[in-house]
């Protein structure tokens, strides 16, 4: 009885101590716009948070530097200067890999397929040319760069949001719509599960989101790619995309 008691009471001193260590080292300061789901977006609740797969990215940034996480939320327009003026140490917010981009900030190695790609039913007959598209009712998910695709290929009028890219793909295999347009990277997570939805050729600029860190920042851009690549390794990158491309709406 004394060995667990010593055991248990080892446990908690432990456990403080651990506490302690990760309050008294500076946090890691994330910079997003917490409004782009399923990446960042606020969780109302008795205590609203920050979640989402752009968090678990810079959550393991911590992790692998024994430091905690802190997040900060700020307008989109402001991440870019809020990293060079070193009020946040990285910024990942569903940030698309641009030239421009790269001239203002150092980026990681993707980590997300952004490429929008056109799904159908399997057995149908796949349009000729974007032309066909025109008039047909498209589904994607709201307030992405899916959804303005679709309404650039179908007209705004026959675009059916959905919550999620999974909520499009399940309103395209229940005949809500004839089309639906999502991620490259969505679409691999929910072929397994909805193989009847099949990839229709479209021609578009292939788009990547990265990580950005301050400019001749070496060693953060080392620490995330050495994350990503991790991450890669061990399964967590699939469990992210898992938990945030798969869940019910």
């Amino acid at each position: 009885m004394k060995r667990i008691l010593l055991a248990g009471g080892l446990a908690v001193v432990l456990a403080a101590v651990v506490t302690w260590w990760l309050h008294e080292r500076p946090p890691v300061i994330l910079g997003t716009a917490a409004r782009f789901p399923p990446f960042t977006m606020v969780v109302n609740g008795a205590e609203p948070r920050i979640t989402g797969l752009d968090v678990d990215v810079a959550q393991a940034v911590a992790d692998r530097l024994g430091r905690r996480l802190e997040i900060v939320d700020l307008p989109v327009e402001d991440l870019v200067a809020a990293l060079n003026e070193e009020r946040v140490d990285l910024v990942v917010s569903a940030l698309l890999i641009t030239p421009e981009l790269a001239e203002q900030v150092d980026i990681s190695e993707p980590y997300y397929m952004a490429t929008q790609c056109l799904l159908m039913r399997e057995g149908e007959t796949a349009p000729e040319s974007e032309e066909d598209l025109q008039g047909r009712k498209i589904g994607a998910p709201r307030g992405t760069a899916s959804e303005t695709l679709a309404r650039a290929l179908a007209g705004a009028e026959h675009v059916r949001p959905a919550a999620s890219a999974k909520g499009a793909v399940v309103d395209l295999l229940n005949s809500l719509v004839d089309f639906a347009v999502v991620s490259e990277q969505a679409a691999e997570v929910l072929r397994p599960a909805m193989p009847e939805a099949v990839r229709v050729p479209i021609a578009v600029e292939p788009e990547f989101f990265g990580v950005a860190v301050r400019k001749g920042n070496v060693e953060w851009l080392a620490i995330v790619n050495q994350t990503l690549d991790a991450a890669r390794r061990d399964g967590r990158h699939e469990a992210w995309l898992n938990r945030w491309l798969l869940h019910t709406d």
